[in-house]
C-alpha cells in the first residue's frame, strides 16, 4: 500500500480522493518495518495529499511535521532529489502557515539541492515555490517564467499547471492584463481537464470568473462560478475555498437586477472573508476593487442605504449551509424580518 500511495500520490492529490490517506497512515503506523526509503517517501506523500485536501484539524500542521521528518529521513539517506522535493512542499506548508521568511528559506534550499544535481523537474518545482512565497503576482513573475522552461523540459504537466494559475493570477491593472491573464486561465485549464486535476480547476474556474466579469460576460462569469462552487461543495471542502465565488456570484445578481439576493450574498462574503487567516484572503487588485466597490455603490442605489445595510447584515448572519443554498439559487433572499426561508419552485 506504501509503495501504491508513493507512485500515485499526484494522482490521489489532484483529484481529491481522500481514501489512500487513512491506508498510508495505517500502513506507516501499524504496517511491518518499512525500509527507510519508502517510509520517507510515504511520509512526504501523506503530507502532500493532507495539505492539498485540508483533511482533519489543523492539516496543516500535520502536513508541516510529515514533512519535516521526510527531509530529516532524505538528509540520513543522502537522498538530494528528496529533499529538495519535500523543501518545495514545506515551503508551500509553511506559507499557508503565515511563515513567509521560512517558506522563502525553504524554497532556496530546495532550489540550491536541485541545482547541485541537475534535474530540471526539481529546479522548476524550486523556482515555482519561489514565486509562491513573494508578496505579490508581479514578484513572483520571473520565477514563475524560468520554472516554465524547466518544468516543460521535464514534462511535468502538473507543475506547468500550477505555475499557469501563478502567472494567470497576477494583479491585473487593466482590461488588456485581465485578458492576458484570461489567456493563460484558459490554457491551464485545457491542460488541466486532460489530467483530470479537479484541485487545479477548482481554482482556475474561481479565477476565469472574475476575468469574464470583469470583461462584461455575466453569464459566463456565473457558470465558472456555479461550477467551482458546486464541485468545492461535493468534494467536500471547507467554504473559505469558495469565498471568491460567492463574490462573483454577488455581483452577478446585482447585475441580472436581483438586488435582496446580491446584498445578502455581499454580506455573507464579508463574514467569511473576515473570518479567513490572512494567506487564505482574497488579495484585491486594483480592478477587482473598483469590481467590489462599483458593486456595492449599485446596491445601495437599487436598495437605498438603509435597506442594503439590513440585507448585508443578514447575509452576515447566515450559516454557512445557507450561503451556499442563497449563493446556488436554491432558495429566494432571507426575509428581514423572522419569516421562514423559502425553496425556489
Amino acid at each position: 500500500m506504501l509503495r501504491l500511495g508513493v507512485a500515485v500520490r499526484s494522482f490521489f492529490a489532484t483529484r481529491q480522493h481522500q481514501t489512500p490517506i487513512t491506508f498510508l497512515r495505517e500502513a506507516l503506523v501499524h504496517g511491518a518495518k518499512v525500509p527507510t526509503p519508502l517510509k520517507a517517501r510515504a511520509l512526504l506523500a501523506t503530507a502532500i495529499l493532507i495539505q492539498m485536501m485540508l483533511i482533519g484539524e489543523r492539516p496543516h500542521e500535520t502536513a508541516r511535521e510529515l514533512c519535516k521528518e521526510a527531509i530529516e529521513l532524505a538528509r540520513e539517506l543522502n537522498d538530494p532529489s528528496l529533499e529538495a522535493d519535500a523543501l518545495v512542499w514545506l515551503t508551500m506548508i509553511s506559507e499557508k502557515l503565515e511563515q513567509r521568511e521560512l517558506a522563502l528559506a525553504h524554497a532556496r534550499r530546495a532550489l540550491q539541492v536541485a541545482r547541485r544535481i541537475g534535474d530540471p523537474r526539481l529546479i522548476g518545482r524550486a523556482l515555482y515555490a519561489i514565486g509562491y512565497v513573494q508578496p505579490s503576482p508581479e514578484a513572483g513573475r520571473e520565477f514563475y517564467l524560468e520554472a516554465l522552461v524547466n518544468l516543460r523540459q521535464a514534462g511535468d504537466l502538473i507543475f506547468v499547471c500550477s505555475v499557469l494559475i501563478g502567472l494567470s493570477a497576477g494583479r491585473c491593472t487593466d482590461l488588456e492584463q485581465v485578458r492576458e491573464a484570461s489567456a493563460l486561465a484558459e490554457e491551464a485549464m485545457g491542460l488541466a481537464e486532460e489530467l483530470g486535476a479537479m484541485f487545479h480547476l477548482l481554482v482556475l474556474w474561481a479565477n476565469q470568473s472574475i476575468y469574464s466579469y470583469l470583461l462584461g460576460d455575466v453569464e459566463e462569469a456565473e457558470r465558472y462560478s456555479r461550477r467551482a462552487f458546486l464541485s468545492a461543495r461535493r468534494l467536500g471542502r471547507p467554504l473559505d475555498g469558495n469565498v471568491w465565488n460567492v463574490f462573483v456570484l454577488a455581483c452577478c445578481a446585482t447585475s441580472n437586477g436581483d438586488f435582496a439576493r446580491a446584498a445578502q450574498l455581499t454580506g455573507a462574503h464579508d463574514a467569511i472573508d473576515s473570518g479567513l487567516p490572512e494567506p487564505s484572503r482574497g488579495t484585491w487588485s486594483l480592478l477587482e476593487i473598483e469590481m467590489r466597490d462599483r458593486n456595492r455603490a449599485r446596491l445601495v442605489e437599487a436598495l437605498g442605504q438603509a435597506e442594503f445595510e439590513r440585507a448585508s447584515a443578514v447575509g452576515r448572519g447566515l450559516t454557512l449551509d445557507k450561503v451556499a443554498d442563497l449563493a446556488l439559487g436554491r432558495v429566494r433572499p432571507a426575509r428581514y424580518s423572522a419569516g421562514p426561508w423559502r425553496t425556489v419552485g
